[in-house]
């Protein structure tokens, strides 16, 4: 772990997490990114390691990016999947993405296999799904484990409804039970611990006594993660309602969307790194890269991933191009409407709320590197195939933006249709005649493939770190519900009994195929330490 935090405290790990390509553009700065021939090999060296690759011109790669990819490929956590020799699936994978169905059915399969496990105190265990959303999980539990008590909690009515309804349509009336129970609930810590609470005690008599939970949630999203752990350890420990007809068995959590945590949530090793480290936390590199059967020596660059980076580095050219934009004459932009989310039910604030026992300030993380823009905000998202040509692209700008670009900014690609088409538009408010593109009278046209060719190196250098931040708040959590259980570092027990008389282990597990799209695979698991 310190080696990864010396990476994460590394001058070049902070200037580049702080410098977004839309900044690097337009706002001059000392910090330059070293000269890179193809920012494509960053990414093969990235994937092979080797420095005599034929594919990968290393030798071309300055030192110091050299052994930073070096570190991350050396540091980051393993990210291959646990084998599994039968795979349960859902009753119905209706609903359900090829990633999503890979995933319920993995964890599903995991749980499963833990609950036989558990020792023989554990009878009558209950089964919390925490962040259930539309109860695919919930579902295939229920499937596989038809005796099952379980209560399925979410902060969301309408996912709450949905996950109901495909209960009716898809699980047979003898399946339901006992039935599953809903509960919507904005869940913290402490609300968390209510609501088992009050569902235990509803739903047990005086003779059972205290009965097992089990706590499981699939992409746990921001700090969802956090207050799952802090109530687990809770319980453990002894500490929440005065009734506790339960105790806590174990727990398995897979956290996703890291940039929607509370900043009070921020894990110790990556406090200090800017807003920016948590988005690109979610990158999976490794999985960039395809091997065709035909040349496997020969690695390709996935075409979405060539895609999403040509979107940021066209964008961060794109504000360079506005300095010099004029507004188009009477007209006006379109208005850009915020998405909504239906899974994410509230933005964490980026400051908490001042209590008489937080200190606000403290939790306060640098905004640089985010590259949030008002003009990149109201331009928002545009169609893939608006990326398939620079002009396309500044074209949908114009239109979007409202603005018209000096004739130097184009490309020399449509040369008829772009510099001297004088029936050429924007489609502004009035739909007024633009007139002719003037001749660009000997300067350079185009985009600067040199600067984009930096800040293409730029934004894969960003994502290449997401690997290595991801590991060290994956870490910091294992450590932190490990330290709180009285587990040592060697994975020893304490000598302490906790809540229904079980010791612990903590392990992080990687239950997902990363192939697959399922890039947040790893999930924390706390046992009891006899299964």
């Amino acid at each position: 772990m310190k080696a990864l935090q010396s990476l994460l405290n590394d001058p070049l790990t902070i200037q580049l997490l702080s410098t977004h390509p839309n900044t690097y553009a337009v706002e001059p700065t000392s910090f330059r990114i070293p000269h890179v021939d193809d920012w494509l090999d960053l990414i093969k060296f990235y994937a092979t390691g080797r420095a005599d690759d034929d594919q990968c011109s290393s030798s071309k790669i300055p030192l110091d990016l050299l052994q930073l990819i070096a570190s991350v490929r050396q540091l980051q956590l393993p990210r291959e999947p646990i084998s599994m020799a039968n795979i349960l699936k859902p009753r119905s994978e209706q609903g359900m993405s090829p990633k999503k169905s890979h995933e319920v059915s993995r964890m599903a399969t995991y749980i499963v296999e833990l609950v036989s496990r558990l020792p023989s105190s554990s009878k009558g265990l209950r089964i919390v799904d925490i962040g259930a959303g539309q109860g695919y999980l919930t579902r295939a539990l229920k499937t596989h484990l038809p005796s099952s008590h379980i209560l399925a909690l979410d902060a969301d009515i309408e996912q709450t409804k949905g996950a109901q309804k495909w209960e009716k349509r898809l699980l047979p009336k003898e399946a339901r039970e006992p039935p599953i129970d809903h509960k919507v609930v904005f869940i913290s810590r402490d609300t968390l611990l209510n609501a088992v609470n009050e569902w235990v005690g509803s739903h047990t008599t005086a003779e059972e006594g205290q009965v097992p939970v089990l706590f499981v949630a699939l992409h746990a999203c921001g700090s969802l993660t956090p207050d799952i752990l802090r109530a687990f350890a809770h319980a453990a420990n002894g500490k929440g309602p005065e009734r506790r007809d339960w105790y806590p068995a174990g727990l398995v959590v897979v956290g996703c969307c890291y940039n929607l945590m509370a900043p009070s949530d921020y894990p110790p090793s990556t406090k200090h790194l800017p807003l920016s480290a948590y988005h690109l936390a979610a990158q999976i590199p490794s999985q960039w890269l395809h091997y065709p059967e035909a040349s496997p020596n020969r690695p390709i660059l996935d075409p979405s991933v060539a895609l999403s980076i040509r979107k940021v580095t066209w964008r961060a050219l794109l504000s360079k191009a506005l300095e010099a934009a004029s507004r188009h004459p009477g007209g006006s932009q379109q208005p850009h409407s915020q998405p909504t989310s239906a899974t994410v039910p509230a933005r964490w604030s980026r400051r908490p709320q001042p209590g008489p026992e937080t200190d606000a300030s403290q939790y306060e993380a640098p905004e640089s590197g985010t590259g949030f823009t008002r003009t990149m905000n109201r331009l928002g998202k545009l169609r893939d195939s608006v990326y398939t040509s620079w002009n396309t692209f500044l074209r949908s700008a114009e239109e979007k933006l409202g603005v018209v670009f000096d004739e130097s900014e184009f490309d020399d690609e449509d040369e008829d249709n772009v510099r001297f088409n004088s029936d050429r538009t924007v489609d502004g408010a009035g739909g007024e005649d633009v007139g002719a593109r003037e001749p660009t009278k000997g300067r350079p046209r185009g985009r600067d493939t040199q600067l984009e060719n930096e800040l293409a190196a730029l934004h894969v250098l960003r994502c290449l770190l997401g690997p290595a931040i991801e590991s060290a708040i994956l870490l910091d959590r294992i450590g932190w519900i490990q330290e709180e259980l009285g587990i040592g570092k060697d994975g020893e027990e304490s000598s302490q009994k906790r809540e229904g008389g079980l010791n612990f282990q903590a392990e992080v597990v990687n239950l997902f195929d990363q192939s697959t799209g399922s890039g947040r695979n790893v999930a924390i698991v706390v046992i009891p330490h006899d299964a």
